[in-house]
């Protein structure tokens, strides 16, 4: 099964244009050329690119140094995440100086040859495929091998011509051309293959009258071997009817009445149908009402019942101490603990050392200490 492709031009199409590019280093991708091969690809297209490239002839470069930079321009595009299908270039010119290269080459465009070499290779149908390019060149060769043309706005050179090719479309930049070829791809679909070639049709059908033998003349009858209409544009099915007279045993009036009664009860129980389930539905709407307006109620009570503990709450807290004698004393006796402390570091700590004295005081701050907690026991 052949594929279809589109063919690019290299320089001013997918890189930036030099007169003589002969470095790999000088490679630079132009800003629409990554997405537009990704989303031909995810169209399933066959990417392929087809250059002419005189400066071999001519000595300026060799064919190791051409194969280099294409290396490193799929390199390029590999990193973000674009490839082609094939690179096909001529580096041939028919008045090249070097004479291994002079010659007037069938793969030099405008000549189609390198696209029918890639035809040949990568199983390519032309007549669904497009070449994208920005010169002459580029399009009488796309016409010749049988594609769709699109030529880009200016982006190069002197060597670059235009002016007597009338290429299918213009597109401002590669992007643009990407959508176009979809665009239109999809548009002109190829033509399906057949089924079959020929299948008889019917039998002749006659209607007549049951009972009458001077039936009408106009009797409805399908003429035998009628042809399938062609149309390339859906798949042709076999259709074969056949139909004995034994089975044709009612009369016109019977062919008028009967549909008639069947379509009447098949109307009643229809609209039956539809105005049981319009009920059902608006039970069940109901239903979900009062489950909704029922949920919506208990929250509104819970929120009610929170908010009224939370004032609750709020208003015991905020209300004043009650005055204790108890709590008064327990002051009172722990002012005497941290006295009694602070002595007993004081008398330790001298220069005479009265340590019997400090001892006492230690003593007698435990003995106010738990006369403190007795006392808030008390108050409790």
């Amino acid at each position: 099964m052949t594929k279809r492709a589109v063919f690019f031009d290299r320089d001013g199409t997918l890189i930036e244009h030099y007169d003589l590019l002969s470095k790999a280093d000088q490679v630079q991708l132009l800003g629409h050329t990554v997405p537009a091969l990704k989303l031909l690809k995810q169209h399933e297209f066959i990417l392929v690119m087809v250059t002419n490239q005189p400066a071999v002839g001519e000595g300026m470069i060799t064919e190791k140094t051409l194969v280099q930079i294409h290396d490193h321009l799929k390199e390029i595009l590999g990193r973000q995440g674009a490839y082609l299908d094939g690179i096909y270039y001529c580096p041939y010119h028919p008045e090249a100086p070097l004479e291994k290269y002079r010659q007037d080459s069938k793969l030099r465009k405008p000549k189609p040859g390198m696209l029918y070499q890639a035809a040949e290779e990568l199983d390519i149908d032309m007549s669904q495929s497009w070449l994208v390019g920005g010169d002459d060149n580029d399009m009488e060769a796309g016409a010749a091998a049988g594609c769709r043309t699109i030529m880009l706005e200016p982006r190069g050179g002197g060597l670059v011509r235009k002016g007597r090719s009338r290429p299918d479309f213009f597109a401002v930049n590669l992007q643009e051309a990407a959508n176009l070829i979809i665009r239109y791809s999809e548009r002109i679909a190829p033509p399906k293959e057949k089924v079959c070639e020929n299948e008889t049709v019917a039998k002749t059908v006659s209607i007549e009258e049951a009972g009458e033998k001077e039936s009408s003349p106009s009797a409805t009858e399908i003429p035998a071997d009628v042809q399938p209409v062609q149309n390339s544009s859906f798949e042709e099915l076999p259709v074969k009817i056949e139909i004995a007279e034994k089975d044709i045993d009612f009369t016109i009036e019977q062919q008028l009445d009967t549909p008639v009664e069947v379509m009447t009860q098949v109307s009643t129980q229809s609209i039956e149908a539809l105005q049981e389930d319009v009920s059902e539905s608006t039970q069940q709407e109901d239903k979900e009402e009062k489950a909704q307006k029922a949920k919506k109620t208990d929250t509104e009570t819970l929120l009610a019942q929170i908010l009224r503990e939370l004032k609750a709450l709020n208003r015991d807290k905020s209300m004043p101490v009650e005055f204790s004698t108890f709590k008064l004393l327990a002051g009172v006796v722990q002012m005497l603990v941290v006295l009694c402390l602070v002595l007993a570091f004081w008398l330790g700590t001298g220069p005479e050392g009265r340590a019997d004295a400090a001892q006492s005081c230690l003593l007698l701050a435990l003995i106010f200490q738990v006369l403190t907690l007795t006392l808030l026991l008390v108050n409790r």
